[in-house]
């Protein structure tokens, strides 16, 4: 295998690599090597310019980065970019060192290897390196591999050797074996047979630009940033002058006062004497380039722009070096500005005077501008972009052989992909076609995976993505079988080339029907692998996340143990992408793993979900009992269905299976809340209260969450909603009974307020008389007479009334004003909370209130989680006292029993 150099990881991190590479070198500090050596480089840099060291140290951190990216590549300078390589892996990608260091048991901190780390074992070096390249991102893990086989570290000696045992192709790994055409979504550019670099040139090169030319430019460059020992601008303006005039034949000499102009932010002078078209293009050559030169691209538009008429003129005028000239300069600012017809009108005129070295380079430069152009959904600019290539392409230009065709291949394609973008299908395929005779197994691959799709109906891959329910996949499958024939052909052409193949395969695997999960994984596993290693090119789309997705679902679907853990990682992964996938596979998926000994992952994978507040997990989990199993997803599960998301049924059938699992778990607090939400729905549903009520007969079915006197005035409470007052009237001839037998003045209180619901029942069942006697009470006249005879003795009490809704609201005023005038030293405070689920917020009240107070009157109107709250609250100090009617009479019966019970203590 050949061996990796510097070279290679250089040309592997590409220009945006580099470009964060430079900036972290300038303004990260996790490398102290690279902090001690940035002194040096900037001396460097300076001596490379001829500028001062302190003008370099002085500048702001972007103007380093873009002079040491356009010098990088000299001698001086070439064997420093291992520091920016280290300072990039360091401060990018310090996850991949320190999970090669960790799987090895290297010692160390933050990624540097510590003193005392011992050499690993080859065997472990191995494992390492299979967990690395398997998850890590395939760039990082190249370069940093690469890295350790450059530069050799002594306690990593043995990683090229584990490298070449595990057969692990670092080219690949680092995208240095490019690929004739690019899939969608990619961008890959040819390179030439030998490696073109081209840094930003010391010199403006033209034809005929002499040494004088040269010079000339220097000191204009010189004057401008006032190096030391550079001429006054006076000097300089006289030696540019006598230089034009030293020759007025010679019209290129005329650039140097455009250079200058600009570059001195003088005011521009297009016309001046004995201009001609000749001399004027090279005046604005000199002053656009002077305006680039001082790194002010705005100025420079504004004057492209509005001398609009010249600059074609300039472009037009193929005789004249000065559209050549100006060519790789104006090539960024243009692009950048969206100038993009003029950019590509200059390409096609002057690329043909540049260097070999340069066409090359201004071509791969303008495919790939292009393809990030389509790639982020402007297929419009982009065409421009590629018609240009093609142009430049078919012209006669001597480019290498093996560049000409590789370029030619990649731009017919993406011509393709964009007619079929737009839906002309049939030029679409004829292009592709092409690609598929012209090409290598590499580029007929791809080009069949297109081809599938175009037979499909598909503009692009996304739509072919699965669906969000079961039949518009249906509706998916029939398209995409129209492409089957194509998407295999392109499996079998070249199988790591097919991703759009085996991708288009795994979706028909999985939501097709009968499902085929061992045949889908395989396809998706395919694909995944291919994308990774390219994931550069496909960062953004999401496809690399989708695939993710679905490779993890079929492999759940195989029902192999032995798969889980890696479809456990894969779907981890998908849950952090943030990417909103169908929730019918997820449901799949669940179901799945839900089969197996370990819940875990379905349990995480119904937690996200549950987050994402997907509708439909309710009957997921209903079905498949998770929740009885997790806490955590148990009470997740029940803020779901408390919040109204699911239907009525779903929420009482979640609230049965969660208040049996958490008195199972031993959680009755959440028991406590479950039996209050089937209240609730009780309450609401008449056709729930009769299973309402038989769950209230079973001690075990609500146990220790409420206590039996709780499950009782409950299963009361549904009795007189459906109208049955004798049954209830049965309880509650019970519930007097065993108050009376308890015998103590607060038991005889709670007695008597059992009496006063009876006789609002009105049922001739029960004899509210002979209940009374049993209480040795008077007749309701002579009680009512005692308390009134007694209420001048009643000392300062404080009663809070609980309960009730807007009819119990209606009465607080007049009851005001009996005890104003019965009890006047009373005072009378009221909360009436209706039957709201919100019942924590009056909680709080209560407890805000119950410090001002004596005693506590608790209507029976309230919900019984509510009263067992309030009733917690109370003391025997603060004692609460029952009201159980519902009338303005009963209302204040209880208030005046609580306080002559207060008052009598």
């Amino acid at each position: 295998m050949e061996p990796i150099t510097l070279d290679d990881l250089w040309t592997a991190l590409g220009d945006d690599e580099r470009r964060r590479a430079a900036d972290a070198f300038w303004t990260s500090h996790v490398d102290p090597k690279a902090d001690k050596e940035r002194e040096r480089i900037q001396a460097k840099l300076a001596r490379a310019m001829n500028f001062r060291t302190q003008f370099v140290q002085r500048a702001k951190p972007p103007d380093k980065t873009k002079w040491l990216l356009a010098r990088i590549g000299s001698t001086d300078l070439r064997e420093d970019r291992e520091l920016l390589i280290r300072v990039w892996l360091l401060t990018h990608h310090l996850p991949v060192i320190t999970a090669f260091l960790d799987a090895t048991a290297v010692a160390h901190n933050a990624g540097f290897i510590a003193d005392t780390a011992v050499a690993p074992r080859p065997e472990i070096i191995r494992a390492a390196l299979k967990m690395l390249v398997a998850k890590g991102p395939s760039l990082a893990v190249g370069v940093y591999l690469g890295y350790l086989c450059v530069y050799s570290i002594e306690i990593l000696k043995d990683v090229p050797g584990a490298i070449a045992a595990e057969a692990i192709d670092l080219r690949d790994l680092l995208g240095l074996r490019p690929p004739a055409t690019v899939p969608s979504g990619e961008r890959t550019l040819p390179v030439p047979a030998s490696p073109v670099t081209a840094p930003a040139p010391k010199r403006i090169e033209a034809d005929e630009f002499t040494t004088l030319d040269n010079l000339l430019i220097r000191q204009v460059v010189a004057t401008a940033f006032h190096e030391d020992g550079a001429a006054t601008v006076d000097e300089l303006e006289d030696l540019v002058e006598e230089a034009v005039e030293l020759n007025a034949s010679r019209h290129r000499t005329v650039f140097h006062r455009g250079f200058l102009h600009a570059i001195l932010d003088r005011p521009l002078v297009l016309n001046f004497p004995g201009e001609n078209e000749a001399r004027r293009l090279w005046y604005l050559t000199g002053a656009l380039m002077g305006l680039l030169r001082s790194g002010d691209p705005k100025r420079f538009l504004v004057l492209l722009r509005e001398q609009h008429k010249i600059v074609s003129t300039l472009i037009d005028r193929g005789d004249l070096a000065c559209g050549s000239l100006l060519l790789p300069h104006v090539y960024e600012p243009l692009l950048e500005a969206g100038e993009l017809a003029q950019l590509c009108r200059w390409m096609r005129r002057h690329i043909g005077r540049e260097p070999l070295s340069m066409q090359c380079r201004l071509l791969a430069d303008l495919q790939g501008d292009g393809e990030d152009l389509f790639k982020g959904g402007k297929s419009s600019e982009a065409s421009l972009l590629f018609d240009a290539v093609r142009d430049v392409l078919s012209s006669d230009l001597s480019l290498p052989d093996e560049f000409a065709a590789s370029l030619r291949i990649a731009n017919t394609r993406r011509r393709a992909q964009v007619f079929q973008s737009r839906g002309n299908f049939s030029e679409a395929k004829r292009l592709f076609e092409d690609v598929a005779k012209a090409g290598t197994p590499v580029d007929a691959a791809r080009a069949l995976g297109d081809r599938g799709l175009i037979e499909a109906g598909f503009k692009a891959l996304e739509p072919a993505l699965p669906r969000a329910d079961a039949a518009s996949n249906v509706e998916l499958c029939t398209a995409l079988s129209r492409g089957r024939d194509f998407f295999e052909k392109a499996v079998t052409t070249d199988s790591a080339a097919a991703i759009k193949g085996h991708l288009c395969l795994g979706i028909l695997g999985l939501v097709g029907v009968p499902s085929v999960p061992a045949k889908s994984a395989t396809h998706f596993r395919q694909a995944y692998e291919s994308m990774l290693r390219r994931e550069r090119s496909y960062a953004g789309t999401g496809l690399i996340e989708w695939c993710r997705f679905c490779y993890g679902i079929a492999l759940l679907e195989m029902l192999d143990e032995s798969a889980v853990p890696i479809a456990d990682d894969l779907l981890r992964q998908s849950i952090a992408s943030g990417i909103r996938f169908p929730l019918v596979l997820w449901e799949r998926g669940v179901r799945a793993a839900s089969m197996f000994a370990d819940h875990s992952l379905a349990e995480r994978v119904c937690r996200h979900l549950l987050e994402a507040r997907e509708r439909g997990i309710p009957t997921l989990l209903a079905d498949t009992k998770l929740y009885e199993r997790s806490p955590s997803l148990r009470r997740i599960y029940f803020e779901w269905l408390c919040e109204g998301q699911a239907s009525v049924d779903h929420q009482w059938d979640g609230s049965r299976g969660v208040l049996a699992s958490s008195l199972r778990a031993g959680e009755p607090e959440l028991a406590q809340l479950a039996l209050d939400q089937l209240e609730r729905i009780a309450v609401m549903l008449q056709n729930r209260r009769a299973e309402f009520r038989e769950l209230l007969d079973q001690p075990a079915a609500y146990s220790p969450a409420w206590d039996p006197e709780d499950a009782e005035t409950a299963r009361v409470r549904m009795l007189e909603l459906d109208g049955d007052l004798d049954a209830a009237a049965q309880i509650l001839v019970k519930r007097f009974y065993r108050f009376r037998q308890i015998g103590t003045p607060f038991s005889s209180v709670r007695a008597q307020q059992v009496v006063e619901q009876l006789r609002e029942y009105q049922v001739g069942s029960v004899d509210c008389d002979r209940l009374d006697l049993l209480l040795g009470q008077e007749s309701d006249a002579q009680l009512g007479a005692s308390q009134a005879n007694g209420a001048a003795s009643v000392q300062p009490v404080r009663v809070l009334y609980i309960g009730g809704n807007e009819t119990q609201q209606q009465y607080e005023g007049p009851i005001r004003q009996a005890f104003a005038r019965s009890m006047p030293n009373l005072t009378l405070s009221f909360l009436f909370p209706g039957w709201t689920s919100n019942w924590h917020t009056w909680v709080d009240d209560v407890k805000r209130r119950l410090p001002h107070v004596h005693a506590v009157v608790l209507s029976s109107m309230v919900r019984t989680q509510f009263g067992r709250h309030v009733r917690a609250l109370c003391t025997e100090a603060k004692p609460w006292f029952p009201c159980t009617g519902r009338g303005r009479q009963s209302l204040i019966r209880s208030i005046e029993r609580a306080a002559q019970f207060v008052a009598a203590r």
